[in-house]
Order: structure tokens, then C-alpha cells, then sequence
């Protein structure tokens, strides 16, 4: 590996960085507070996001469905004569045929090839239950799991396809089957299932795909909502009758994480932050509230905008987890979240007028860690890794917003480890994160399209 660094080129370095001319702007237009813009009026029982092209919204209301193409800035609403007959529990977009959404309703599945224009009864092997829960496997996209809730199914109240939806068999749980209220696959191993429950029934988890079951606690509460650590998938945050629980062994343990939450108990829906997922998001009958240090304490989120409007869902842009989408009795609402200004430390840079937190992560065949930080301008920095005196990788990020109305980040190494280098706009929490895979010479960053920050 290359761990040798030479003053001569840190001083070069420097020099480079004063050459690109600073000017300053923020944007603060919608921070921390709810917008909407549409659909007007409508309550939302079911809102998705297109994985891969998080600007493509769904929202099925009472009068059909929604579409956005512009992450919500406006919705077309697709006839409703082309829309399941039914009251709609559930939305899933296919993420490796996006055209593709399946719709849970309280009769049947539903099936659109074709982004929602015109749909199809897919419920072949299904009984005629109020579906109430859906869920695509993340890793086998044509492998769906629905779950049913006929107050005290006397059948397995899950069932799976493998076919895309064409055709259903039921999945285990025949003794005593609970009435279903969420179904979340595990997003490494598709095979690991967990179903929480209404009646205080508790969690399922199946790790063959649904043939066998088991109970892993929380006996004697509903399960409305359970999301996954996506870097630890162990890590299970539970939205139940009394609180938020978490569990770090796949739901052998639990512990209940609610300091800060109301005494009122029930949490109708939970979020979290797939690039850092220390930030959750819940649902009370009180408001919203957010945790950013994974469920230890929570804190009261701005109602600006969403005074006494019920969330029915909570919704994260992937590519852009500041952004955070609810589906009301009022329509789709729109949060973008703001962290406040960076504070250094030993492991992050704070630039840009410390707007933007820049931290970075080496590794090795054998081991890990945080690089080390250390300021050299207001714009840029450096970090080393196994010695002091060495530096490895040089970040600067710039305002380049009177050129291409953008901020720019650059970033260069002295190393052939492997190298994560994450900077987060810490106004909007949108992250970018930069890698250089191990045992590959540094592969300079000329990011002139970074962020989207200037007003």
C-alpha cells in the first residue's frame, strides 16, 4: 500500500486550492417546513417512490391515481376508470421493471405494466381478502409477498409469488396465523422475511422464504411498521401499539428507544435514512419526529405547513435523503431537512463555510478506520490514515454557483487503499459519497455537479 506522502506536494496541494474563487449563497427556501403541490385536497391511502428514478412519484387517493415526474412539483392524475375499484392498502413500484406497480387493495392484488394507465386483477391463488400489506423482494424482483387481514384469516395469511404477481400459494403460518399489518424483506439475504402483526400479536420472521416461521418478540403488541438498518441488517426498528423498539440481533432482543417520543404509544409509520441510517423517521398521533443517533433520543420535527393532517406514510428519496415525502388526508407533503452547520472534529472537515461535513473511511484487506482530518483552507483539507505526518487524501468543495449555479467537489489521493470520502450538505442533508476500491491507484474526483445548494 502507499502510505508516503511528501511536504513538496502538500504544498502544491495548497496552493492549487486558492486558484478557484469562492462566492458565497444558500438556499433556505423550504427548509424544515412542509410544502405541498398536490394532489389538492385528496386524502392519500398509499404513496411509492421509482427506486431508480427517485423524481417519479405514485399516490393512490379516493378518486385514483397520482403521478408526479418531478418529485411532487406537480401530479397528473391518471383516469380512474383505469384504476382498481377498491380501496388501495398498498403501492410498490418494480425496481427492475419500473413501469411495473402493484397495488394491494382491500379485494385483491392489482398489476400495472405500464406506469398505472390501465390494470390487471392479480390475485390467481389469492382468497378474496382485504390485502393489507405488500412487498417486492428487494434481491429477486419477481418474488412478491402479500399479507392478508380478515380478522383471524383461518389460512396462512401470507402469501407469495414468484411469477411477477401472476399467480399467488400461500406461505406458511397456518397455526393460529396472525392478521398481517407490514411485511419487510431483509436487503441482503431475500430470503429473510418479517411480518409484524395487528392484535397484539407480535413479530414473524421466515429465512426460507416463507415456509417456515417463527415468533422473535414483541409478544402481545401490533406491529404497524418495521424498517431495516440497510448497513446492518441485524439492526430492526419496530413502530408498534407502545413506542419505537430496536433490536440488533434480528429480533432476538428488543429494547424499547423512545425517549423523547409522546406518552401517547402507537407509531403509525416509521422512515429511515438509507445512507445514514442513525436517522429514522416516526409517526404519532401527535406529529412527526426524527432520531439521529438511532433511536436514542427523539425530537419534534417541524409542523410548519401540516398542522393537524393525519400521515398515513413517510417516504425517503433515496438519492436524496434530506428530502421526505408524506402522504396526508390532504395530499403529498414535501420536507427537506436541515442538519445545521457542521462542527470539526478529529475525523471530519467542516468547508464551505462549514455547510458541508466531510468525512473519510479507509480500508485495507485486513482492517478499517476514519481517516484523520485536518483543515487547510476554509474550502479544503486533508486526511491521513496510518500516520500523521503522511497525508493520503486532499477534499476541497467550492462554491461554484455563479459559474453552473452548483457547488463542486473535488477530492485527490496519495494512497491505493481502499478510500469512502462522504460529504453532506448539512442544509439540505443531501450526501454524496465518493469510493476508491482497494488495492487501485486514487482516481481523482472532478465533481462539478455535486450539489444543488445555490438559490
Amino acid at each position: 500500500m502507499n502510505r508516503k506522502t511528501g511536504t513538496s506536494l502538500l504544498s502544491i496541494l495548497s496552493r492549487v486550492l486558492v486558484l478557484l474563487f469562492l462566492t458565497g449563497g444558500k438556499a433556505t427556501a423550504g427548509i424544515n417546513t412542509w410544502t405541498t403541490h398536490g394532489p389538492a385536497g385528496d386524502s392519500i391511502g398509499a404513496l411509492a417512490i421509482d427506486p431508480t428514478t427517485p423524481s417519479i412519484l405514485y399516490a393512490f387517493s379516493n378518486q385514483g391515481l397520482f403521478k408526479s415526474t418531478d418529485s411532487g412539483s406537480t401530479w397528473n392524475f391518471i383516469h380512474s376508470d383505469a384504476t382498481p375499484e377498491a380501496s388501495v392498502r398498498a403501492l410498490a413500484v418494480d425496481p427492475a421493471r419500473p413501469g411495473n406497480l402493484y397495488a394491494a387493495t382491500n379485494r385483491a392484488v392489482f398489476r400495472s405494466v405500464n406506469d398505472g394507465v390501465s390494470w390487471t386483477w392479480a390475485s390467481r391463488g389469492l382468497p378474496n381478502f382485504d390485502v393489507t400489506a405488500l412487498v417486492i423482494s428487494p434481491g429477486n424482483p419477481s418474488t412478491i409477498y402479500v399479507g392478508t387481514n380478515e380478522y383471524g384469516c383461518d389460512g396462512p395469511c401470507v402469501f407469495r409469488s414468484t411469477d411477477n404477481g401472476l399467480s399467488w400459494r400461500s406461505s406458511g403460518m397456518a397455526q393460529n396465523p396472525p392478521d398481517i399489518a407490514v411485511l419487510t424483506v431483509d436487503p441482503t439475504r431475500s430470503a429473510t422475511l418479517y411480518a409484524g402483526t395487528f392484535w397484539n400479536q407480535g413479530l414473524y420472521r421466515t429465512i426460507d422464504s416463507g415456509h417456515t416461521w417463527s415468533s422473535v418478540g414483541l409478544n402481545g403488541l401490533a406491529v404497524f411498521d418495521l424498517v431495516i438498518d440497510p448497513l446492518a441488517p441485524a439492526t430492526l426498528y419496530a413502530g408498534t401499539s407502545m413506542g419505537v423498539f430496536r433490536s440488533r440481533d434480528a429480533g432476538q432482543n428488543w429494547t424499547a428507544v423512545n425517549a423523547g417520543l409522546p406518552g401517547t404509544g402507537a407509531i403509525g409509520a416509521l422512515a429511515i435514512d438509507p445512507r445514514n441510517p442513525a436517522n429514522l423517521y416516526a409517526t404519532t398521533v401527535v406529529g412527526l419526529y426524527r432520531t439521529r443517533d438511532g433511536g436514542n433520543s427523539w425530537t419534534a420535527m417541524s409542523m410548519e405547513g401540516l398542522p393537524g393532517k393525519s400521515v398515513n406514510t413517510l417516504v425517503i428519496d433515496p438519492l436524496n435523503p434530506a428530502r421526505l415525502f408524506a402522504a396526508t388526508s390532504e395530499g403529498v407533503f414535501e420536507y427537506t431537512t436541515g442538519l445545521g452547520l457542521c462542527t470539526p472534529d478529529v475525523t471530519t472537515l467542516c468547508l464551505s463555510g462549514n455547510r458541508f461535513a466531510v468525512t473519510a473511511r479507509w480500508t485495507t484487506a485486513s482492517a478499517s478506520g476514519p481517516g484523520q482530518a485536518a483543515a487547510l483552507t476554509e474550502d479544503a483539507g486533508y486526511f491521513t490514515f496510518f500516520d500523521s505526518q503522511n497525508v493520503e487524501v486532499v477534499a476541497k468543495v467550492l462554491n461554484g454557483c455563479a459559474v453552473n449555479n452548483r457547488t463542486w467537489v473535488f477530492v485527490t489521493g496519495l494512497t491505493n487503499v481502499g478510500v469512502v470520502v462522504t460529504v453532506v450538505d448539512r442544509e439540505t442533508g443531501a450526501v454524496k459519497a465518493f469510493e476508491n476500491p482497494n488495492g487501485t491507484p486514487f482516481q481523482p474526483v472532478l465533481d462539478t455537479e455535486a450539489f444543488s445548494s445555490c438559490p
